[in-house]
């Protein structure tokens, strides 16, 4: 195996390790040195690859916005795309406390939101741009913040819930409700 692919290897193998101590645990209940066991590396090896336990925490969410951004595609509408980000959220508990309960705090609330100009944002955008009358209604980069907005505070009250899979379903409902309605075409004048 070359370096760069023993690299890649102890990297994901960190990785992988990290996001289920920070999901099970939290950021502040999770050590390096538990990471780096798991991992079956030494606590150096973790900071070879990150400089700190927060370096590693950022790229842990990213990899979580990633795959559950993967699972959000899939849908056909943004309508279902939301319906589908609130479900995976009741349903996943580590990834929901990675990037909506841990995320703000340990990476500070500029480069959180700068997450989500990541897959999230780009992803809402080219959903409303697939609507193409709705440019000529509404500046699309401002009804994305605003969209943006509504979904991540729903997913929001969606983790702080005793029963996540319920209140998904109900904020995903009152969000089609909203966004159908925000899409049905006007007819002309």
């Amino acid at each position: 195996m070359s370096p760069q692919a023993r690299s890649v290897a102890a990297i994901a193998e960190i990785a992988d390790a990290a996001r289920r101590r920070f999901g099970e645990q939290g950021y502040d209940a999770t050590s390096i040195d538990e990471i780096a066991a798991d991992a079956g590396r030494t606590k150096g090896a973790v900071y070879h690859h990150f400089p700190d336990k927060r370096a590693l925490f950022d790229h842990v969410l990213a990899i979580e916005q990633r795959e559950i951004a993967e699972i959000v595609a899939r849908s056909s509408t943004l309508p279902d795309g939301v319906d589908a980000y609130l479900r995976t959220i009741a349903t996943r508990p580590g990834a929901a406390r990675i990037m909506l309960t841990d995320g703000p705090t340990v990476l500070g609330w500029d480069r959180w939101r700068a997450c989500d100009g990541g897959p999230f944002r780009s992803m809402m955008r080219a959903s409303l741009d697939a609507y193409g009358s709705l440019a000529t209604r509404h500046d699309l980069d401002l009804l994305t913040e605003v969209l943006l907005g509504a979904v991540t505070e729903a997913a929001q009250q969606v983790v702080a819930s005793s029963d996540r899979p319920a209140s998904a379903r109900g904020f995903a409902a009152e969000l089609r409700v909203i966004l159908e309605s925000l899409l049905r075409p006007t007819p002309p004048d």
